[in-house]
């Protein structure tokens, strides 16, 4: 673990703070989430900014120091799969969901409107979009959802039929488009705005715009 554990690629502290998460100790993370472990615990909130609560409690989930039988992130159980909001999005047309909640800060903080999913197949249920994610593509007049996966995501099948289900669950007049991360470059988009630099916007910019659509029905 870094000497300083709040501390992410591509995501500056002051917006780590910001949005509360905090390095918490195991007997911390029983209380959040049940289970004895120690990480960055990461509160999410509803579309207006107020704590969400599942079961009667703020819902976290904690980014563990150590992996645990393989797993980076753990949840409370039975608690469904959740919308990652950062407090701090700016509505724009084009919503960006993508894997994770550091990825989405990243974005967010680099002035883009961002959601972050618990993996690629979590912005759906029983072929439905999220009732929060729907929600906020309506409340937010979202014109176009831009699908962000990793750099190497155009190898992984799970994604491809994810983005198919994710087609069919958007109301027609919302545009799905899937802007590609090179591989060339950083695995993960948080990565990549922390080796770009100033230069990220501007690369951001020209993924967007190259971005392969999804067809309403594919023939």
């Amino acid at each position: 673990m870094n000497a300083d554990p709040l501390t992410r690629p591509g995501i500056t502290r002051k917006t780590l703070i910001d949005e509360g998460i905090r390095h918490v100790s195991g007997e911390e993370a029983v209380a959040r989430i049940g289970f004895d472990v120690s990480g960055l615990a990461i509160p999410y909130h509803t579309i207006g900014g107020r704590p969400l609560e599942v079961k009667g409690k703020h819902f976290h989930r904690v980014r563990l120091d150590e992996p645990k039988g393989g797993a980076k992130y753990l949840s409370p159980k039975d608690s469904g799969a959740q919308p990652y909001i950062p407090t701090s999005h700016r509505a724009q047309p084009i919503l960006i969901l993508t894997e994770g909640e550091f990825k989405a800060l990243a974005l967010c903080e680099a002035g883009f409107f961002a959601v972050g999913l618990g993996g690629i197949t979590s912005g759906l249920h029983d072929g439905k979009l999220l009732p929060a994610l729907a929600g906020l593509i309506e409340k937010k007049a979202v014109s176009t959802v831009a699908f962000l996966g990793d750099a190497d995501t155009a190898l992984i099948y799970d994604f491809a039929n994810e983005a198919a289900k994710l087609r069919k669950a958007l109301p027609p007049s919302v545009r799905l488009i899937l802007p590609r991360v090179p591989f060339t470059g950083p695995k993960g988009i948080d990565d990549t705005r922390e080796a770009m630099g100033e230069s990220f916007n501007g690369f951001m910019q020209e993924i967007l715009a190259a971005a392969v659509e999804v067809p309403e029905k594919s023939n």
